[in-house]
């Protein structure tokens, strides 16, 4: 199937349906595997919606990286905004709130489904933190492309920073054999 405009991230969401960002239409995808798909135009339109991921309640949680502002759209398409500058990765934390990322401004955030958020500065500046995942072991980790390390957050808010041989840690995930797997520009894959 072939989506008409720029797709930038995409998560299966809690009703089987592939959800997508499309990057520079401001807008929100929904599709079927053999069917049309369903579009949700943001309003403001020039936030650039990135990443989206499924939230505790089963709505879609997306970042808006150029606008500022974190967003949370349920099943029907009832979008819900908040104001957070420079948001990148998001994930459903162990805690029942959505962490992110700050890749401008060195800081891991947390959000409440009512919108009330929280801030956690980096130990180190030029961090970038951008891809984030939720822990087998409770805390949240994070990738810092900036600086080439791994951190890891606790709900309580304590960091801890890993250096990562190689550059530019990107993508991250928790495999099946329950540890943390990078991806780095390098071409190298890390599980730490």
């Amino acid at each position: 199937m072939l989506i008409n405009g720029s797709p930038y991230g995409v998560v299966t969401g809690s009703d089987g349906a592939l959800w997508f960002t499309l990057v520079h239409q401001g807008q929100i995808g929904r599709v079927v595997p053999g069917e049309d798909p369903t579009i949700f135009q943001l309003d403001p339109a020039d936030g650039r919606p990135t990443v989206i991921t499924v939230g505790h309640d089963g709505s879609l949680w997306y970042t808006e990286f150029v606008g500022g502002r974190i967003g949370r759209i349920t099943l029907d398409g009832t979008i819900t905004a908040f104001e957070v500058k420079s948001s990148y990765g998001i994930v459903a934390g162990p805690d029942g709130a959505m962490w992110f990322t700050q890749l401008q401004g060195d800081r891991i955030g947390r959000i409440t489904a009512a919108g009330e958020v929280t801030l956690h500065p980096l130990p180190t500046e030029g961090a970038m933190p951008s891809a984030i995942a939720a822990g087998p072991d409770g805390a949240l980790w994070f990738t810092e492309w900036g600086i080439g390390r791994l951190g890891r957050i606790t709900t309580e808010g304590e960091i801890e920073e890993y250096p990562l041989e190689g550059a530019e840690p990107h993508g991250l995930t928790v495999g099946p054999d329950g540890a943390i797997w990078v991806a780095m520009e390098s071409g190298a894959l890390v599980r730490s």
